[in-house]
């Protein structure tokens, strides 16, 4: 215990930072009137750190927003971060209840009372996200057996609802609203329409799900919900935690890859025969003699060793070139180059292609003669100033 009373243990620091990231991102109020406004320079430096994880959108309590971008890389693979530059200034606005933003949002109900204008962009968000979701639900349920019970089947009950979701946590996000039940009706029956015309049933069910919402769902959210900290937290992780269950599922039961030879291989008995494989045993073994060095002469060393095995000065491919070792002096380094340069000097060498080839050779010797004298003559230099002092 320190004298001004704080405790310096460090589980106690450790809830201390922990409790001031929830407060940055806004998960520890329970009331709209406790809520501290949104400022724009902390909504747009997580968008920058931490944007394709959507923690700024936790910060601006757009948590249906949030789920689709830490589950869809970015916003559909960064395209939702990338417009969220524009779009960040308004949603704070919206997080605050800003008084021009209310305005503009009341002239808008005044012109449209009953539903938010359809909308293009909307409509194509809601297919792409319903179609993506639909696609992961179905990816994730295994096609072999599972002691011994054929569960394929269950890709023709999740694909839908999957879908159906998708539309539904898109078409709610922001001052608009829809239920569920009408996108889900629509995405089975377009689900079963498809199969019985026998055309692709993704893009069908999405345009219908997705129009549907738009039409028949669509509402104006007349008041903001503002949900406890508890209520967000276990959303958010259970999604998270769906999401994590889900690509676990498809890369351990469905997913594939290609070999060398064509032939497509699970990639769970990839990964098994790589880590049998005599190259992961190797690195392994290097990783386990990196660590004993470590341990033994500790990090600056490891440095030093690998500055020297980069090779930044190119000295060890230029003593490579002359043949001699790295104990040399400039006598024998200077013999070896006169031995090479009369052995590889292109006017000894009559047949164009040779005489190219020795042309280069030449070169490479000739470099590598004067990289190594001039080391050699900058260290006889700093050593001399060294005894000097």
């Amino acid at each position: 215990m320190s004298s001004n009373g704080e405790d310096k243990h460090p589980n106690g620091n450790l809830a201390t930072l922990s409790a001031r990231i929830a407060n940055v991102i806004d998960l520890s109020g329970n009331e709209h009137q406790n809520r501290g406004k949104k400022r724009i320079w902390i909504a747009y430096l997580l968008w920058f750190l931490f944007g394709w994880w959507g923690l700024h959108h936790m910060y601006l309590r757009r948590d249906r927003q949030a789920i689709l971008w830490f589950t869809l890389f970015g916003g559909y693979f960064g395209l939702g971060w990338f417009r969220d530059i524009w779009c960040i200034p308004s949603y704070v606005k919206d997080a605050n209840d800003d008084p021009d933003f209310l305005n503009q949002l009341n002239k808008k109900r005044e012109k449209h009372p009953e539903k938010p204008p359809f909308s293009y962009f909307h409509l194509i968000c809601e297919m792409v996200v319903g179609n993506t979701f639909s696609w992961l639900f179905a990816a994730a349920v295994p096609q072999e057996k599972i002691y011994g019970q054929d569960i394929s089947w269950l890709v023709h009950v999740v694909a839908p609802f999957a879908l159906a979701l998708g539309v539904h946590t898109v078409g709610n996000i922001g001052r608009q609203k829809g239920g569920l039940v009408v996108p889900l009706l629509s995405a089975y029956g377009s689900y079963i329409f498809a199969i019985i015309i026998n055309v692709p049933p993704p893009w069908t069910m999405a345009l219908s799900c997705a129009s549907t919402f738009e039409n028949r769902s669509k509402r104006w959210r007349l008041k903001t919900e503002y949900k406890k900290k508890s209520t967000r937290f276990f959303i958010l992780s259970g999604c998270f935690l769906i999401y994590i269950a889900l690509l676990s599922s498809y890369l351990y039961f469905n997913a594939e890859m290609t070999d060398n030879s064509g032939d497509r291989v699970k990639v769970r008995d990839a990964i098994e025969n790589f880590l049998e494989s005599p190259i992961w045993k190797e690195f392994v073994f290097e990783l386990g003699q990196l660590y004993n060095f470590v341990k033994a002469h500790g990090f600056y060393k490891v440095w030093e060793e690998l500055i020297n095995r980069m090779d930044l000065q190119g000295e060890n491919n230029a003593l490579k070139v002359l043949g001699v070792p790295s104990s040399a002096t400039q006598e024998q380094i200077t013999l070896a180059y006169r031995k090479l340069s009369r052995k590889w000097h292109p006017d000894k060498h009559k047949n164009p292609a040779d005489k190219l080839i020795a042309q280069e050779k030449f070169m490479q010797i000739q470099q590598s003669y004067e990289r190594l004298s001039d080391l050699k003559s900058r260290r006889q230099q700093k050593n001399r100033h060294d005894d000097e002092l």
